[in-house]
């Protein structure tokens, strides 16, 4: 580009399309619009952007990634959906970078027609996909978030799909509040400020090969269901926004829970691996604060909490087996009813305490 340069068709149907290869700039905007009055075209892109830093996109219209594409500009902006051309027969990608001064924003659905094979955030002062979010072409999409600035927030806003998902050990905030997330293969979170993991009771976020939490550096907040199938859960400290539970639907012994502290706002949680299947243990190793009910559903091995523990009403139903509390100071608020027909202990030390104010009844 020699100039800023916009090219608009005002398509009046689906017949204005853009096809744009590989552009570079000196920090030149661009930007692209096939929308008129009475129709919406849609823009191929063939090859890199590259408008250097102070150069900022702007998409209007459905985007259709015809190869593997980067984009390096000072600011990147997409109103529209984006996708694949044939996610049949190529596996695309896209690559973003804005930079540590510019935002990237994708107000649209990605992969919701044809499937990325691979998006990722290299640099941004801030990225949101307000849309949902499919990167599972080729069975191993994969989202890649390389880094942002620190304390600035990676935001997946809808229903996000993907095999794998790839963080960094760098300090930006990452935010999957769709109300359905679903990844294929284990995540492990590398970030090291806060993370959310959904915003309402009514959100599941899946991890089908397992999740793990304890090298993140900030505040990991859950809120409405948190679940594997058959494969352990591993967190440190908690933080829940809202009613929460988090199940491992064991059918084995390797699908444990393993948390550190929890801090729960007053917010109910329920834990549940699996019943009768032994050895699919819950372990409870920080101090529990604030919750509100903690509910033990199905655990088919041990439950132990072996730090101080205030809730309101504790329960178990008969599908629980062995329950251990341990900690030294422990109070319940509301009444509490213990049916698991496993073992049962209060306590390992002559000074442990256990204070239940609305009454304590037991089967085991």
């Amino acid at each position: 580009l020699a100039i800023a340069t916009t090219i608009d068709t005002n398509a009046a149907n689906t017949t204005g399309d853009i096809t744009i290869g590989a552009v570079t700039s000196s920090n030149l905007n661009l930007t692209l619009d096939t929308t008129g009055t009475s129709g919406s075209a849609d823009h191929t892109f063939t090859g890199d952007i590259r408008l250097g830093s102070g150069g900022a996109l702007s998409v209007t219209g459905d985007a259709v990634l015809g190869a593997n594409v980067l984009i390096i500009a000072g600011g990147i902006t997409f109103n529209n959906n984006i996708n694949a051309d044939n996610a049949t027969n190529n596996d695309r990608t896209l690559t973003m970078s804005s930079g540590i001064g510019s935002t990237i924003s994708v107000a649209g659905n990605v992969g919701n027609s044809q499937a990325l094979a691979g998006l990722t955030i290299t640099q941004s002062n801030a990225t949101t996909f307000s849309g949902s979010v499919d990167v599972s072409d080729s069975n191993s999409g994969t989202i890649t978030l390389t880094d942002t600035q620190n304390n600035k927030h990676i935001r997946f806003e809808g229903n996000l799909t993907a095999d794998n998902l790839t963080t960094a050990a760098q300090g930006y905030r990452l935010f999957l509040i769709g109300d359905t997330t679903i990844f294929t293969n284990a995540v492990t979170f590398q970030n090291t400020s806060n993370i959310a993991l959904g915003n309402d009771v009514g959100d599941t976020l899946t991890f089908n090969g397992g999740l793990t939490t304890t090298s993140v550096g900030g505040t990991v907040f859950l809120s409405g269901t948190t679940q594997t199938s058959n494969d352990a859960i591993v967190l440190g400290a908690v933080t829940l926004g809202s009613a929460t539970t988090i199940d491992t639907n064991a059918t084995n012994n390797t699908a444990d829970i393993t948390v550190a502290a929890i801090t729960g706002g007053s917010n109910n949680l329920t834990l549940s691996t699996g019943d009768n299947i032994a050895g699919a243990d819950v372990t409870a190793s920080g101090v529990i604060s604030g919750l509100g009910n903690l509910t033990l559903a199905d655990v088919g091995g041990t439950a132990t909490f072996s730090n101080n523990v205030a809730a309101a009403a504790l329960s178990a139903a008969n599908t629980v087996a062995n329950i251990i509390f341990t900690g030294s100071t422990n109070t319940f608020s509301a009444a509490s009813t213990l049916a698991n027909d496993g073992t049962l202990t209060f306590g390992n030390a002559t000074g442990d305490s256990f204070t239940f104010n609305g009454g304590l009844t037991t089967s085991s």
